[in-house]
């Protein structure tokens, strides 16, 4: 094994020691260890025992993680065929892995984990320049980027506020990895389209496995030394939860998605930073959730209520998270100071259970006798959720005509939309030291 890696190393082109030290065997166990568990804590409540996985499976699982790599990063294994090889073989290791039969495997999360080890030190093709020729009649200002830049060094550069150039590319860059990376986990991780081989809550997920690094040598895979986190080790320890607001989205019509839904949370963002400059924002949380309301559709004739509506409501909230990130990663492109701040997207189903029954009150008004006592009762019997997912502190909330017209919008449209969360410091209250702690970057002695 430690021959075939020399023999890989040997021919690979440039910065010959990071790749040597990065292709490690070492290093590789360090990274799928990271990688796996980043994974895991995209649950809420991670299941203990995994599910096993038949060996046909596990091939088709192992081809289908390779044609998506192959399909993002074609160019950079053209580049370096010597990596393909030995993501190939990493991969046929796996899938021929007994103990993928068993219960308490963690196949399915080395196939993501091999997959993002090996394309984190590759530059992903842009998508729509494969066949670009330079000075063609189909101009294009991101592919003649990509041909002029694809093998220059993009450390050092920074960002130029959205315009076409150099720094559009590298942030484009980063889009297509993760946009791989949601690819691989959609294919591999879940058992049927709404639940999940690995949570025992199977509402939701939080993607934990962002990659924020363009195509260079990332040394370390500690999230602890990510260099965009070095922000003094006091004002990590007082971070506070500086405002929460829910921006609610189309409840009647929620069969689209697209960025014009997102635009609101973005306004507010940007409304709620321009408007307290006194604080110093480190984190925005966003929530994407949907209502646990249904859909319908025609058999043989009649309307009937979709089976399939807990997961298309799933997908509707993931779609949002989607667009909520394209829309603020341009954003973050486009302005130096909300550049600085981590974002965290998730997706999830939300408030009461659907029941038939429910369906009758949207005939229940505010003209129907009992109808306040109603709403209350209502309130009592899911305040947490209210409380907590809505940001509606009180039944009284629920009585508002414009937003609620009845007793079913009462009951579900408050859940549909984003929960928004930010978090940082207020600057005269701040205790921080002068410096960000400068982290010592992947030492090799200290870890097993």
């Amino acid at each position: 094994m430690k021959i075939f890696y020399l023999f890989i190393l040997f021919f690979w082109g440039t910065s010959g020691f990071a790749e040597s030290f990065y292709f490690s065997p070492e290093n590789k166990k360090l990274g799928l260890a990271f990688y796996k568990k980043q994974v895991y804590e995209g649950c809420a409540a991670p299941k203990k025992l995994m599910d096993p996985v038949s060996k046909d499976e596990m091939k088709k699982k192992s081809i289908l993680v390779l044609k998506f790599v192959n399909e993002d990063f074609s160019k950079a294994f053209t580049e370096n065929p010597l990596v393909k090889v030995a993501l190939i073989k990493d991969l046929d290791d796996v899938a021929n892995d007994s103990n993928c039969q068993r219960p308490g495997n963690d196949c399915r999360a080395r196939l993501l984990g091999l997959a993002m080890f090996y394309f984190q030190r590759l530059r992903p093709d842009i998508s729509g320049c494969q066949k670009y020729v330079s000075g063609s009649s189909t101009h294009s200002e991101q592919c003649e980027i990509e041909l002029k830049f694809r093998t220059k060094n993009l450390k050092t550069v920074p960002k130029n506020y959205g315009a076409y150039g150099i720094g559009t590319y590298k942030e484009e860059l980063k889009v297509t990895k993760n946009n791989t990376i949601r690819r691989i986990f959609n294919e591999v991780m879940y058992k049927d389209k709404v639940n999940l081989h690995i949570c025992e809550d199977e509402s939701s997920y939080k993607y934990a496995m962002n990659i924020n690094d363009s195509g260079e040598f990332l040394e370390g895979l500690d999230p602890e030394n990510d260099p965009n986190r070095l922000v003094p080790l006091e004002c990590k320890e007082d971070k506070n939860n500086l405002g929460q607001f829910f921006i609610p989205t189309d409840f009647e019509n929620r069969t689209t998605v697209g960025e014009d839904q997102v635009m609101p949370l973005k306004n507010k963002i940007e409304e709620f930073l321009k408007t307290n400059p006194e604080l110093i924002v480190t984190e925005i949380q966003i929530v994407a959730s949907s209502s646990k309301t249904p859909f319908n559709l025609t058999q043989n004739g009649k309307k009937i209520i979709d089976p399939k509506s807990r997961e298309r409501n799933l997908t509707l909230a993931q779609e949002r998270a989607f667009f909520a990130k394209k829309v603020l990663a341009k954003l973050k492109a486009s302005d130096s100071q909300f550049a600085k701040i981590n974002l965290d997207f998730k997706a999830a189903l939300s408030g009461p259970e659907f029941e038939p029954i429910n369906l009758n009150e949207r005939f229940v008004t505010r003209m129907t006798p009992g109808y306040l006592e109603r709403i209350e009762a209502l309130y009592e019997k899911h305040k947490k959720d209210f409380q907590e997912k809505a940001l509606k502190s009180s039944a009284m909330d629920l009585l508002d005509e414009k937003q609620f017209s009845n007793l079913y919008q009462a009951k579900f449209k408050p859940f549909q939309g984003f929960r928004l969360s930010f978090w940082g410091y207020k600057k005269e209250t701040m205790k921080c030291s002068g410096n960000p702690q400068e982290k010592k970057i992947f030492n090799r002695s200290t870890k097993q």
